[in-house]
C-alpha cells in the first residue's frame, strides 16, 4: 500500500463539475504566527460555504463578484472580493483583555447559570431545526491512513447533533503493510454528537457528564478569561474536571458572547468515552479474525457553532482519537460540516434512510447503498489533504469503496 501511495503523490481529483465557476484555493493563517487556522470557516452565500481542513487549506467555486467572508472565533473577521482573493488569508487574532479592567454583567456563578439557561431555551425553540451534513473519517496507523469513510447525513444541529441519519455514503480500506493486527470503529460518528448542556439535576449513572447543568460545581473546577472589547467581547469558560471525578465527562472551553449568551466555539477533551472498537488480525491461515468490544477512550474536539439561520447551531466538528497499537500508533479522525438546508441531494429515497444508533455500524449502512462515483467526485464539500487525496484515487483505483478488505 505504501509503494502505490508514493506512486499517487502527484494525483489529484478533479471534480468536473467545477469546470462551470471559477475555482479559488489557499490557506488561511494567524497573521502574527503564520500558523494555519484549522476549519475557518468560508461564507459565500447562503447557497455556498465551506470550512478550512485541518492544515488551514480551502477550495471553493464562486462568481469572481463575490464577497468571501473568513471567520474563525477569537480571530477578526475579513471580507475579501474574490477577485482580489490572496494564496495566504491572514486573519487577526482578537487580544486578550485583563480580568482585572472588565467587569463581567453578573458574577461567575451567575453567567454559567444565565448561559446554560439561554443554551437550553435555545435547543427546545429550534430542536425540531433539520440540517444536511457533510462527513470525513480517516484512520491512520502510524503515517500510512488505511481508512476512508465520507458520507452524507441528516440531523438536528441546534445546541448539538441529535437523530443524525445516512442519506449516502462510501467507505474503503486496506490492512497496513505493517501491521498484522489493526483497528477501527465503526460507530465513531457518534462522537460528533458532542453534548455539553443537560437539565438533569444529578447525571445519571450511565450519562456523560457535560459543563452546563446546575450541578456542575460538584465535578468541575472552572475559570475564565476575556477576549477583545465589547460590545464583541468573548467570555472563555474553562471547566477542568476534579482529579477524583473517574466516570465519563467532558473537559471543555467555552466560548460565549458576552451579549447573547450564545456559544460561538467549544473545544477540549472527552474522557472515559465509550465506543464501539474492532480489532482485525491476520491469523498464520490468512484468514482475517475480528473481536468486537465496547471501547473506553480519551479524545479530542473542536466545535464551531453558527448563527445564519437565526440560531445556535453546530456548523462544524473536529475530533481526533488516538492509541497504540502493537507499538504503533493509532489515529482516528473526523470532520463534520454542516450545510444548512442546501448541500448535495441524496442519492436514495427517503425510505433508506438509516437511523444511527450509538450501536450502529456505519460501514454496514453503507455498504447497502449503491456506489456512484461520479456524485462523489462532483462533492469534496471539504477540501482534502494530499494524503487524503492519494488514498481516494487509490482506493478508486483498486475499487475498494464500500468492499472492505
Amino acid at each position: 500500500m505504501k509503494h502505490l501511495l508514493m506512486l499517487l503523490c502527484c494525483l489529484m481529483a478533479v471534480p468536473g463539475a467545477w469546470a462551470q465557476m471559477p475555482v479559488f484555493e489557499g490557506t488561511i493563517v494567524d497573521a502574527q504566527t503564520n500558523e494555519p487556522l484549522p476549519f475557518a470557516t468560508i461564507y459565500i452565500n447562503k447557497e455556498r460555504s465551506t470550512i478550512a481542513n485541518a492544515d488551514g487549506d480551502f477550495v471553493f467555486k464562486a462568481d469572481s463578484s463575490d464577497v468571501v467572508r473568513f471567520t474563525y472565533v477569537g480571530y477578526q473577521t475579513k471580507h475579501v472580493p474574490c477577485s482580489q482573493l490572496p494564496i495566504v488569508v491572514q486573519l487577526e487574532p482578537i487580544e486578550q483583555t485583563l480580568k482585572e479592567v472588565v467587569v463581567l454583567p453578573y458574577p461567575l456563578k451567575k453567567f454559567i447559570k444565565a448561559v446554560t439557561k439561554e443554551t437550553l431555551r435555545q435547543l427546545q425553540k429550534f430542536k425540531k431545526k433539520k440540517s444536511t451534513f457533510f462527513y470525513r473519517q480517516t484512520a491512520f496507523s502510524d503515517t500510512t491512513c488505511y481508512e476512508l469513510v465520507e458520507a452524507f447525513l441528516t440531523g438536528k444541529p441546534a445546541v448539538s447533533l441529535r437523530d443524525l441519519q445516512l442519506t449516502t455514503g462510501r467507505y474503503a480500506g486496506l490492512r497496513p503493510d505493517s501491521m498484522r493486527k489493526y483497528s477501527f470503529y465503526y460507530n465513531f460518528f457518534t462522537f460528533s454528537q458532542v453534548d455539553f448542556a443537560s437539565r438533569n439535576t444529578w447525571p445519571e449513572w450511565r450519562d456523560d457528564i457535560v459543563p452546563l447543568f446546575r450541578n456542575y460545581a460538584t465535578y468541575y473546577d472552572v475559570d475564565y478569561e476575556i477576549l477583545g472589547d465589547a460590545p464583541d467581547r468573548l467570555i472563555a469558560l474553562r471547566f477542568v474536571p476534579k482529579p477524583e471525578v473517574k466516570r465519563a465527562i467532558l473537559e471543555a472551553t467555552i466560548y460565549v458572547d458576552e451579549q447573547t449568551l450564545r456559544v460561538r466555539k467549544l473545544e477540549g477533551c472527552g474522557r472515559h468515552i465509550a465506543v464501539l472498537h474492532t480489532m482485525r488480525s491476520l491469523g498464520a491461515d490468512s484468514v482475517v479474525h475480528n473481536v468486537k468490544n465496547v471501547f473506553r477512550t480519551n479524545f479530542n474536539y473542536v466545535v464551531h457553532m453558527s448563527e445564519e439561520r437565526g440560531f445556535e447551531e453546530v456548523q462544524s466538528v473536529y475530533v481526533t482519537e488516538r492509541h497504540q497499537l502493537g507499538g504503533l500508533p493509532v489515529t482516528t479522525s473526523s470532520i463534520l460540516f454542516n450545510l444548512g438546508e442546501q448541500g448535495p441531494q441524496p442519492q436514495y429515497e427517503s425510505d433508506n434512510y438509516a437511523e444511527l444508533k450509538f450501536n450502529d455500524n456505519l460501514h454496514r449502512h453503507i455498504e447497502q447503498q449503491e456506489y456512484d462515483s461520479v456524485f462523489w467526485r462532483e462533492n469534496e464539500v471539504v477540501r482534502r489533504t494530499p494524503v487524503e487525496h492519494r488514498v481516494v484515487q487509490l482506493f478508486e483505483d483498486k475499487k475498494l469503496f464500500g468492499v472492505w478488505k
